[in-house]
């Protein structure tokens, strides 16, 4: 009887627990707390046409852009805010990836498409 009891506490315990899911948009990423409020304001985040101007700068007046992704926290690159800008000149795709705080190029990956 004891044990019956138990399980039914336990089961009652997780059923209760309410459940988080993440949905990994994180495009659509808002602070919380004002505290965080602060934090994020006080690092400045170029705006997407001032990355698009960056890439094109970079790679050529002449490419046409094809994406434009933001990332507030980039796991690859120290967990600072990026865009990601893709740019094709030619036959060549050019995926350019941008500090956003400071307009700083990371780098740059060429794809051939022969």
């Amino acid at each position: 009887m004891l044990h019956k009891s138990f399980l039914a506490i336990i089961l009652a315990a997780v059923l209760s627990t309410p459940v988080m899911a993440d949905d990994d948009y994180d495009d659509d990423y808002r602070p919380r707390s004002s505290q965080a409020k602060n934090q994020t304001a006080s690092k400045a985040v170029i705006s997407a046409q001032q990355a698009r101007n960056i890439a094109l700068n970079r790679v050529g007046k002449k490419g046409r852009i094809t994406d434009v992704d933001f990332d507030h926290h980039d796991d690859d690159h120290r967990g600072v805010a990026t865009y990601d800008v893709d740019v094709v000149l030619g036959r060549t795709k050019h995926e350019v990836k941008i500090n956003a705080h400071t307009g700083a190029i990371i780098r740059i990956k060429r794809d051939n498409n022969d």
